[in-house]
């Protein structure tokens, strides 16, 4: 139906068999992801045993029990630098009462470590933790037993935090601008826990302490950074390219892995990590938003008892001053089934159909090739996207 030049689609939450990428529910979906599309990872924190590694240079931290037993020692943090002077990682290592061996834990991003920048990166993550380790022990004195680097081969690290990201391209920053709003404006009507900002929207359930959904202008963020690197040109260039993006990632952290039974890198691939952002993804709310002034095509297919219930919606009268709450209840339940929320407050301005500028052809952006062949992004044959 047609509400105020906008054309609104119902949305469900579409859950995915994370395997096979099938959608197991029987509704119908809205489909704007494709089959295949870049995912980009950024940053992550994982983890690795028996590693023996000087960080005699960081301030420690004793952990003890309450009877003053010493349980493990801590350090502070030891940067890795990036092989572009930007994005450095993350160290720091955890022994068992005065033993040299322990574990390693890392965060940050690796891509952007690597490459000097994290917009367009890859979704091979068991190639960015192996890169990662092997870098550590080219600069630092590792000590490490051959059988413990098999099993990073195989996979078998642990993983703390997953950060999925998709560059959304659209026609300019004002459309991004644009898009966050009605974005908002539709997190704020959910009634979930949301983190809403100026060109930033997150939606945090449980203050995203298992997983966060956030989309944000990329071009403002690559824009400050940018400006404080102007004799950077190939940062400049691509800062320029990110003008019209907006960026949605979604950030899975260690108990949510762990439910998913991804808490190892030997447990991802491409195609899972593609299917895993579907299935959050679909989490956010992208339709039910009613624009422009009242007209008579507003009430197409609505049953006339209805008529005056979104005639009152669409000029901003509060219906708490007209109905009873059950009344409300019911009115709300009817418009949902037509793709419309009567939480999120009728548009007067331009329509800006997010279902549509994100589902369109060519959306979705690849890593521009000047930039591989630059240096500064991954092969086409090691982004994991086909």
């Amino acid at each position: 139906m047609q509400c105020g030049r906008f054309s609104v689609i119902p949305a469900f939450d579409i859950q995915y068999d994370i395997d096979s990428g099938r959608n197991s529910m029987k509704t119908p979906c809205l489909k704007i992801l494709p089959d295949t599309f870049q995912v980009n990872i950024d940053t992550l924190k994982f983890s690795v045993e028996d590693v023996v590694i000087d960080f005699s240079d960081v301030t420690k931290m004793m952990v003890t029990s309450a009877e003053g037993e010493l349980l493990c020692i801590k350090t502070n943090r030891k940067p890795l630098p990036g092989v572009f002077g930007r994005h450095s990682l993350q160290m720091r290592c955890t022994t068992k009462d005065n033993q040299n061996q322990g574990e390693l834990l890392i965060e940050g991003s690796p891509f952007g470590n690597r490459y000097g920048q994290n917009v367009f990166t890859s979704g091979n993550l068991r190639g960015a933790c192996l890169w990662t380790l092997n870098r550590v022990r080219e600069l630092y004195d590792v000590q490490v037993q051959p059988e413990t680097v098999e099993r990073w081969k195989a996979g078998m690290v642990e993983l703390h935090r997953v950060d999925l990201a998709v560059n959304f391209k659209l026609d300019s920053g004002d459309h991004v601008d644009k898009a966050l709003k009605q974005l908002k404006q539709l997190l704020a009507a959910q009634r979930v826990q949301c983190h809403l900002h100026d060109k930033y929207a997150s939606l945090t359930p449980r203050g995203g302490k298992n997983y966060s959904v956030t989309a944000y202008s990329k071009g403002a963020q690559m824009g400050l950074l940018a400006a404080r690197s102007k004799s950077d040109e190939v940062l400049t260039k691509l800062a320029a390219d990110c003008a019209a993006i907006l960026r949605i990632e979604i950030r899975l952290q260690r108990g949510e892995l762990q439910r998913l039974g991804l808490a190892q890198v030997r447990a991802w691939s491409p195609t899972i990590a593609r299917n895993i952002y579907r299935k959050y993804f679909s989490r956010l709310p992208l339709s039910g938003i009613t624009f422009g002034p009242l007209t008579s095509n507003d009430f197409d297919g609505v049953d006339f008892r209805m008529r005056p219930v979104l005639a009152h919606h669409k000029l901003g009268t509060n219906p708490k001053l007209i109905y009873s709450d059950r009344t409300r209840v019911r009115h709300r339940a009817y418009f949902k089934r037509l793709g419309i929320d009567l939480n999120v407050p009728n548009d007067s301005g331009q329509p800006v159909s997010l279902t549509d500028v994100l589902s369109k052809r060519g959306a979705i952006l690849k890593t521009p090739q000047w930039l591989t062949e630059a240096g500064m992004a991954p092969p086409m044959k090691n982004r994991g996207t086909a």
